[in-house]
């Protein structure tokens, strides 16, 4: 049940109910809509079945996300302005291209993807990075990804869908915490982060015929305004679409602590 701290409109209100009436409303104001399955609960799970102990997913363990994105499709699959399933949000824990099924990211989003499709083919299918396991962005800019950012492996160990033209990548990026990511206090700040992105993410379109969407970036002002106005120029240029974290005031997590990433190797 949401409480006041969702919405006093919706309080009691279960929160699928909410969601109903939520993307009514976006319908009718002509919005579109891409769901974000954003985490098993208040926290960032390392893996998208949550925190296993072992640090590997089992086909027990994803069970409840898929039956999850089951519940979404058949509901919502119906409704027109309803576009797009981003299938979990910064595994950061996970791997990318070992082969391993239990760990890897790319793998888990073929099946989730292909159970998704199975459901409502017309949908795109979103998927975030994952962070720094395997050291994919190091060894191609020298730095490290933040929580969500790691898609370049896509490069080498592609996501395959039933239909490829409905892939999409969606890799995150902030501006704070220069302990973590020394790149934002280099001398030629910021015009050294348009490398850095296309290193990252921004060149995947072009390499791999792969749409790339920005799922989050944004901040305080007062604190990332440079980095921020940087961002925004770098993804006009590049044609990039984008979602900005966020317009509500009360993201609390990403505004204060700006996602502890770099430790994930």
């Amino acid at each position: 049940l949401l409480d006041n701290a969702c919405g006093r409109e919706y309080t009691g209100r279960r929160s699928l109910d909410a969601l109903d009436d939520l993307i009514a409303r976006l319908a009718t104001a002509g919005m579109l809509v891409m769901l974000d399955m954003h985490g098993y609960d208040d926290t960032n799970s390392a893996m998208w079945c949550g925190d296993p102990v072992s640090g590997a997913c089992t086909a027990e363990d994803e069970a409840s996300l898929f039956g999850a994105w089951s519940t979404v499709a058949d509901r919502y699959c119906g409704s027109p302005n309803v576009i797009a399933a981003d299938l979990f949000n910064e595994p950061y824990g996970a791997t990318w291209g070992t082969g391993n099924v239990s760990t890897d990211w790319d793998l888990a989003a073929e099946r989730l993807g292909a159970h998704v499709h199975a459901q409502c083919p017309r949908w795109l299918v979103v998927v975030q990075g994952i962070a720094n396991r395997g050291g994919w962005c190091r060894d191609h800019s020298g730095y490290g990804c933040w929580w969500g950012e790691m898609v370049i492996a896509h490069r080498y160990h592609p996501v395959s869908l039933p239909d490829p033209k409905k892939l999409v990548l969606s890799p995150h990026a902030y501006g704070a915490n220069s302990t973590w990511h020394p790149y934002l206090s280099a001398s030629d700040f910021p015009n050294n982060m348009p490398a850095i992105w296309d290193a990252h993410w921004g060149s995947l379109p072009s390499l791999t015929q792969t749409a790339i969407l920005l799922g989050e970036w944004g901040g305080r002002m007062s604190e990332t305004g440079e980095w921020q106005r940087a961002m925004a120029a770098y993804l006009v240029q590049r044609g990039i679409g984008h979602f900005y974290w966020s317009l509500n005031d009360n993201s609390y997590g990403t505004l204060s602590l700006i996602h502890i990433s770099e430790p994930t190797r």
